[in-house]
């Protein structure tokens, strides 16, 4: 009896309804990411005395600020559920620390950085939100991974067969086939 074996692909609306729901998605994201930047600019305010230019940047994105952290907050209760509140604020607390930590370690870096941050933000034709954030370079500061390296880490990965390279095979031969020799001398 021959046995068949038949392989169905997974399409983009049932690999969706697979996904973990403990995954950031883009949009989530980009709360973690303006959130993260907020912290940054917080405490530069307080340790670089840019109190002036961090509230420039709270006035100028108010209500994308407010959206962005509502957002956030929604994200925290979809991934935590009840215990979602605290989490999010023990997760702000932790950048707020994490960004005081690097202040402390190299203040003069971390200064210039705040400021060039600034700069940006106060340029002619002003960056929106989402651009000036996507633009400053930050370590991955997200409390989940994102859906969409998940993803990426589940698509299949083609079988791939080696061919063996001829003049290699034809040394290890030799090789072997001398050390048979020598062993049985």
């Amino acid at each position: 009896m021959l046995a068949v074996v038949v392989s169905v692909g997974i399409g983009p609306a049932a690999w969706a309804r697979q996904m973990p729901q403990k995954c950031a998605r883009p949009a989530e994201e980009l709360s973690v990411r303006v959130a993260a930047v907020q912290q940054r600019l917080m405490v530069a305010a307080l340790t670089c005395n840019d109190v002036a230019d961090f509230n420039r940047f709270q006035r100028g994105y108010l209500e994308r600020l407010r959206q962005s952290d509502q957002h956030l907050q929604m994200f925290f209760r979809r991934i935590y559920g009840a215990r979602g509140e605290s989490r999010y604020y023990s997760f702000k607390t932790r950048l707020a620390n994490d960004d005081s930590m690097l202040s402390i370690h190299n203040n003069p870096a971390y200064c210039k950085a705040a400021n060039d941050a600034f700069a940006a933000m106060k340029a002619q034709d002003r960056p929106s939100l989402s651009e000036f954030v996507e633009a400053l370079p930050m370590k991955d500061p997200g409390p989940v991974p994102s859906c969409s390296s998940l993803s990426a880490a589940r698509e299949p990965i083609p079988s791939i067969v080696p061919t063996p390279n001829p003049l290699r095979v034809a040394v290890l031969e030799r090789a072997h086939g001398s050390a048979v020799t020598q062993s049985r001398q």
